[in-house]
């Protein structure tokens, strides 16, 4: 229970054991090494086309992270300046009757999730260790003159399985801003409703001086 309310309240990525990262890059190496050692001349045409495919839908997969990060970078900047107003006219007492005590721990929150958020896109945008099929690496399959297919079909697929893992990460990256920012937005929202709140308690309940006026004695 403790756990679910601390990822509510404040989101975060699972850290994995250093005997489990030692694990995955130990199964990465063996993916790579099974790929460079199996036998691709058979149907190498068919072999070649999957592997461009994969290599296409990885690319597309970080496109489509790093346009998402964007997007959210944006909308962190366009909030940014809302929240920066909204904090001066709670700390001098402009707007509503809620008191300082409750507005502005909300508020301080929201800039939090806002400024955690805008870090995990830019996080999410940080340009990674790409590989690539590049000239050298064309150069030295045509040199060789045998199996170019092959050579190009496990040269493709061992720089998308590399690759993997970089954009794995921004997806996650893109997860985690989302996440603040809608806890933002969301903390945002509570600030209003507490606002409207007391506005309304002000409106409906009796001034003080009203009570007093209305239980005082009568004079004759």
């Amino acid at each position: 229970m403790i756990d679910a309310w601390k990822e509510a309240l404040w989101p975060s990525l699972e850290d994995w054991e250093p005997q489990e990262l030692a694990e995955m890059r130990l199964a990465n190496l063996d993916e790579i090494e099974e790929i460079h050692s199996t036998d691709w001349s058979t149907e190498s045409e068919l072999a070649l086309e999957e592997a461009k495919r994969i290599a296409q839908e990885e690319e597309e997969r970080r496109k489509t992270a790093e346009s998402k990060a964007s997007n959210l970078l944006l909308a962190a900047a366009a909030l940014a300046p809302i929240f920066t107003s909204l904090e001066s006219t709670v700390w001098d007492g402009k707007m509503g009757t809620a008191p300082k005590w409750i507005s502005l721990p909300i508020l301080a929150i929201s800039v939090l999730y806002l400024c955690w958020g805008a870090l995990w896109s830019l996080r999410a945008l940080t340009a990674g260790n790409y590989v690539r099929v590049y000239q050298a690496d064309l150069v030295g399959i045509w040199k060789n003159r045998r199996g170019i297919r092959r050579q190009l079909v496990s040269k493709t697929l061992s720089s998308t399985r590399l690759n993997q893992d970089t954009i794995n990460k921004k997806i996650s990256s893109v997860k985690m801003a989302h996440a603040f920012l809608f806890r933002a937005i969301v903390a945002f929202g509570m600030l209003i409703l507490v606002q409207a709140f007391f506005e309304m308690w002000s409106v409906v309940s009796p001034h003080p001086s009203e009570v007093t006026r209305s239980t005082s004695p009568n004079k004759e």
